[in-house]
């Protein structure tokens, strides 16, 4: 494919950007909307499969995202704190934000006129329309992300690699939980691919307006989630990888390589400005999150690049996966025959930079969060995509053999969609939203206010009814405090903001004497919530001693073992109402 160069002066430096290139830039974004009418049709079925697959799980929680690292709704208007502070900085609020602008605001002018009808009517309304505008986002987060792949497969490899790899992509059972969970996960994935594909732009014409997007969608994704600064590698390599007739080091004198860097601390004051104007606060949410991620679940000692690479079985299913690692080293053959290494190698083409790039991000993730000693699939899912490129070489390489790549395409595809339809039967069997009725049904009986206590990760149970209920939630992460106090003992700093972890709760809370005095009318628990210590007085509600008898019981229907994924997180729960006895 042919490469793009800028105009070199009589010194052979790269001419300065017109001062028409901004406009230039926004003509040509709009030419390429325009241009969706004639998207490619298999793109457009991979969407539509994508849509239909997340769409599964549109009115889970009801009102709100079960999920307890969900960020769409946090709190930007605490006491004492000026407009839009977060909460805290342990994670950055660029997700949040979008989640006041996009849903919370639109949603309050919507469900204003409901006022007519009361204020509960409206209050519902409200929470429905929050919920459903974030979710269509993530939606659109999910489709932007397969376009950016493709995008990028096509143009470096061809279509049949970017055809065939974003119909894998799509339909991919892991990803439909985090296109329903209202975690800052999928924006993190999205704002990588973007910083990957304004890296990839970078290499072939390191103009000013794409260096300086490209350092600025790498501070967008740092003010996702802070890992997504492993993006920034990407800068430098796509600079020198550039064509530049003053040779390799040319690039360090360049002006766009400075923008570059320059714009991602912009990027990152974008979506997090309190960083810089309440930087102490900052800074310390920030160590403190830094320390504890790793261990967080009271794991120590080793790392976790064995899990790291197991887990993309519970991303892409382990056919898949096994045929994307065989598809990588097959890229090497892609490599090979396309550029035989003669005595002066030729310019680096399109391919070779975009896999490369690829591979510096993986590469530089995976020994970062690899080396964490707890680890889940959010960790890995940001840098999944990835292997998607590094595998599209290999892909290239066997193209010869379609009718065979097709067979063995099509039936992973079959395989993701009978295993979409699974994950989409959790979250619409979801023990929890399944409770709801009961609660509801419970209320009407009720002639006087009731005390309730509930696990954190419940949809909200007092605004199920009219009736009056008191919600007290359940204390969590008892044994964290103790953890902690092992970990850091020797750190310093660590044990200096020890209030952070410590609690004023411990296990005998949850006890059958210390509920006596509480004496709440209904206890409603999650085994998403449920922790190993208090175990014995969670089974303990179930014998007739404990002056509660059930109401409701229920638990996720059982995946069978061929489906994938096997462990969701925070999905798969069982879930108990208890009345107190009369």
């Amino acid at each position: 494919m042919a490469e793009k160069f800028e105009t070199p002066t009589a010194c052979g430096i790269p001419a300065p950007a017109s001062p028409h290139a901004l406009p230039r830039l926004l003509k040509k974004l709009w030419s390429t909307l325009a241009k969706l009418r004639t998207c490619d049709r298999w793109l457009l079925g991979a969407l539509l499969a994508a849509a239909l697959l997340g769409a599964q799980g549109f009115s889970w929680g009801k009102f709100d995202c079960l999920n307890p690292d969900a960020m769409a709704f946090r709190s930007l208007f605490v006491k004492n704190r000026p407009p839009l502070h977060p909460e805290d900085f342990y994670k950055p609020p660029l997700y949040t934000y979008a989640g006041h602008f996009l849903a919370r605001v639109p949603a309050m002018a919507l469900s204003t006129p409901f006022l007519l009808a009361g204020k509960e009517k409206r209050d519902e309304m409200f929470f429905r329309i929050r919920l459903s505008l974030m979710r269509i986002f993530n939606l659109c987060l999910f489709a932007g992300t397969v376009v950016l792949a493709f995008k990028m497969i096509s143009d470096a490899f061809g279509l049949f690699p970017a055809r065939s790899l974003a119909w894998l992509f799509a339909t991919s059972a892991g990803f439909i939980p985090y296109q329903i969970y209202l975690t800052s996960d999928l924006a993190l994935t999205f704002t990588i691919l973007l910083s990957l594909s304004l890296a990839y732009a970078v290499s072939r014409s390191p103009g000013n307006w794409v260096s300086f997007f490209a350092g600025l969608a790498v501070g967008l994704a740092t003010a996702t989630k802070y890992n997504g600064l492993a993006a920034a590698i990407a800068l430098p390599l796509a600079h020198a990888m550039a064509p530049d007739p003053n040779g390799a080091t040319a690039f360090l004198k360049r002006k766009s390589t400075w923008l570059s860097a320059f714009a991602i601390p912009i990027g990152f004051l974008i979506g997090n400005p309190y960083a810089l104007i309440n930087f102490k606060k900052f800074f310390a949410d920030f160590y403190y999150n830094y320390e504890t991620t790793p261990v967080y679940g009271g794991q120590i000692g080793g790392s976790g690049y064995t899990r790291f690479f197991e887990l993309f079985g519970e991303i892409y299913g382990w056919p898949a996966s096994f045929t994307l690692l065989l598809l990588v080293a097959a890229s090497f053959a892609f490599f090979l025959e396309k550029s035989p290494l003669p005595k002066n190698p030729p310019r680096l083409s399109s391919a070779a930079k975009l896999w490369i790039l690829s591979a510096a991000i993986f590469a530089f993730y995976t020994w970062k969060i690899g080396a964490f000693p707890r680890m889940t699939t959010r960790f890995v899912l940001p840098v999944a995509p990835l292997l998607l490129l590094l595998a599209a070489a290999g892909f290239a390489s066997l193209s010869r053999h379609k009718k065979i790549l097709f067979s063995l395409f099509a039936s992973l595809v079959a395989y993701n969609l009978v295993c979409g339809f699974y994950v989409g039967r959790l979250f619409r069997l979801d023990p929890r939203m399944l409770l709801l009725p009961a609660i509801s049904s419970e209320a009407k009986t009720s002639d006087q206010k009731t005390t309730a206590e509930a696990s954190k990760s419940l949809p909200a149970i007092d605004l199920q009814t009219s009736k009056k209920i008191l919600v007290k939630k359940m204390p969590k992460g008892l044994k964290r405090a103790e953890s902690f106090e092992k970990i850091f003992a020797e750190n310093q700093t660590m044990m200096a903001m020890k209030d952070r972890w410590q609690t004023e709760f411990d296990t005998s809370w949850f006890s059958q004497e210390q509920r006596s005095l509480r004496n709440p009318d209904w206890i409603v628990w999650s085994s998403v919530d449920l922790e190993d210590a208090v175990k014995p007085h969670y089974e303990a509600l179930f014998l007739p001693s404990s002056g509660y008898r059930v109401i409701f019981d229920a638990a996720s229907p059982p995946l069978p073992d061929w489906v994938y994924p096997q462990h969701p997180d925070f999905l798969l729960n069982r879930t108990t109402f208890w009345k107190k006895s009369s």
